[in-house]
Formats: structure tokens, sequence, C-alpha cells
């Protein structure tokens, strides 16, 4: 709870320096405009008093207080809502790191994170606009999990044929086709949208999904099972409420995939399958299929060893 306190005072924050920037910049080309038509008989003190430079003065430190939210606003999001960052992170990068055989490439990333301190805001502009695509981070993403999987340690929590799913919300500062008012948690003014990730029992993420707030989660939980591009061998899946609909029960096993969502209020839930008096013999296949699921799964709600948040 102190760290989503933290990280909404950072985003009013945000919020007041833009506005303030935006009310400097009107003003300081205000001072330029009659700079520009000033005479030449027109003394500085003068001039200052025509522009008021008490708040012109103010204007200005407005606007490179806005300049550096551009540069560093990212980082000192982060720091609010990891506020232990602060006082242990600097110290960790700057130790003399050794690592064994195959490990090269977490020394390069440590030498990655020391070197972030010297780029500017157009840097990562560039870069984000020029590397940073779904495709490059999906096989990023991709390589992470696999060498994740291969790791001893990992098999300790599990062997990654089971993974849950679920969305995380956040607020979103600019206009965008996915914002969306969700009042539960940010009001009726701020905007925000969910990324739907899924996790393997190895705690591993290996699908995310950048999706609105109002929608129903089921609609993207097949989508992240089906798009995972790692060895991660998923043949059980569980959701929470939002994530679960009847139909996924029929679709997962199709997919040979068991379902078992952790479901909220379970007495009041209702289970419906096909008729069980089919007119054809297509129907009467789709109607067994769909019964076992939901019988199995629900059988076997309680049963999945994946804790789920």
């Amino acid at each position: 709870m102190d760290e989503i306190r933290r990280m909404i005072a950072v985003e009013k924050q945000c919020k007041r320096l833009r506005r303030q920037a935006r009310d400097g910049v009107h003003r300081v080309l205000g001072a330029v405009d009659a700079l520009m038509d000033a005479d030449g008989d027109q003394t500085v003190a003068a001039f200052r008093a025509e522009v008021d430079a008490s708040k012109l003065t103010q204007a200005v430190v407005d606007c490179r207080a806005y300049e550096q939210l551009e540069q560093r606003g990212e980082l000192d999001a982060m720091l609010s809502r990891y506020s232990t960052l602060r006082q242990y992170l600097p110290s960790f990068f700057g130790l003399p790191f050794q690592a064994a055989a195959g490990s090269e490439p977490l020394l390069q990333a440590i030498e990655v994170a020391r070197a972030l301190d010297d780029l500017t805001a157009d840097m990562l502009q560039g870069t984000s606009r020029w590397f940073l695509s779904d495709e490059t981070l999906r096989a990023a993403n991709t390589i992470l999990v696999n060498y994740h999987h291969s790791l001893p340690l990992s098999r300790v929590w599990g062997d990654g044929s089971r993974s849950s799913s679920d969305g995380q919300r956040f607020m979103v500062q600019r206009d965008s086709l996915l914002g969306s008012v969700y009042p539960r948690y940010f009001g009726y003014y701020d905007r925000a949208l969910a990324f739907y990730t899924h996790a393997a029992d190895q705690h591993s993420v290996y699908a995310t999904q950048a999706i609105a707030c109002t929608p129903r989660e089921a609609g993207y939980v097949l989508g992240g099972i089906l798009d995972n591009d790692t060895v991660l061998p998923v043949r059980e899946h569980t959701s929470d409420t939002h994530g679960f609909t009847e139909h996924l029960f029929g679709l997962c096993t199709l997919l040979g995939i068991r379902f078992v969502p952790r479901l909220k209020d379970l007495p009041d839930q209702v289970l419906s399958r096909v008729d069980a008096r089919p007119t054809t013999a297509r129907c009467n296949r789709c109607s067994a299929i769909l019964s076992t699921s939901i019988l199995s799964s629900s059988n076997g709600m309680n049963s999945c060893a994946l804790p789920h948040r």
C-alpha cells in the first residue's frame, strides 16, 4: 500500500510539473515577443518591468524542471516504487564482479547498467524507436525463459508444465487507445491500462500482453499460451475469476491443456454444459468433450500446486 501511495505521489508530481512547464513556455514566448517588438530606446529596467522578471525567472525554472523530468522521470518513478534500489543498487553495480565460465552475458548486462547514467533522453528514444518492438522483445524474452528453464535451480519449483495468468493495472499519463477509466483503483478522471502476464511454475514470465482494463481477461488467456515460443511444456493453466469462462474449459481440452481456475464465490457459480440430447454425431462429440472438461476441472479446482496472486 505504501508503494502505491508513493507511485501515485510521483504521478501527481509529474502532472504538476508538466502543467507548470506548459505555462512557463507561454510566458517565455511572450517575453521573447516583447523583446523582439521593443524599440532601441527602451531600458533594461523598463523591459524587466514589462515582462515581470520574477515570474519569467520562475517560468525558466519550471521549464528546466520539466526537462529533468523527461530525462530522469522513469528512473525516479522506479525508485519511488522500489525504495531500496536507491540504497543498494549503486553499491551493487560498483562491486568488482567475477563470473564463472558461461556467465559473460551477466557481466555485460552489469556494464550496461553502469553506463545508464551517461545516457540521455534522445539516446533512449532512438533506441526505443529502432530496436524495441514486439518481435524483438518476444525473441529476447524467449531466450531468457529458455536459459532460466535450463538451470538446475529452476527445477526445484517445477518442470514448467504449470502456469498461471493475471493482470496488473497501471496509470497512463498520455492518451492511448488502450487507456480507459478504472474507478475502482484510479478514480473517474485518470486512465489506466493492464498488462496481462503468463508465469510458469518456475517463476518465469513467458508471455505479456498490453490490454485495456475494461474487457474480461478471459479473452487473453489462450493468446498467451498459444503464442508461447519457449521450451516450456505448458499442460496445466490457472487463472482467477476474471480470466474464466465456460468456453475456456472446452477450448483448453481440445488443445490438451488442463484448465483449473481459482473461482471466487464458488458456490454461487453456475457451470453449464451442452444439451445431453444431441441431434447429430458432431454435437454429441462436442457435448462429451465439454462435459468431461467441466467435470474434471471442477473436481480439480483446488488441486493446482501453483500459488496464484
